[in-house]
Order: C-alpha cells, then sequence, then structure tokens
C-alpha cells in the first residue's frame, strides 16, 4: 500500500469536518497536523 501524500491528509482532515467549518478552524487544523508531520520527521 501506498503512502498517504500530503494533499490525501489535508483533503481527509477538510472533508471530516463539520459542513459549518470556518476557515480558521481549517487553518488551525491543518497547522496543527503540519506541527505534527514536522515532529515526526525530527
Amino acid at each position: 500500500m501506498a503512502d498517504t501524500t500530503v494533499k490525501q491528509k489535508v483533503l481527509k482532515a477538510v472533508e471530516e469536518m463539520s459542513p459549518d467549518v470556518t476557515f480558521s478552524d481549517i487553518m488551525e487544523r491543518l497547522y496543527f497536523l503540519y506541527k505534527i508531520e514536522q515532529g515526526a520527521l525530527q
């Protein structure tokens, strides 16, 4: 099975959010996932 791409991770995160999500909520979640990814690579 191929590794999940960044694009797939982002799309999954957004799709799992409620329909009334704000841009701020999305950006906060994506930044959180980014920081986790950065920590995992160090």
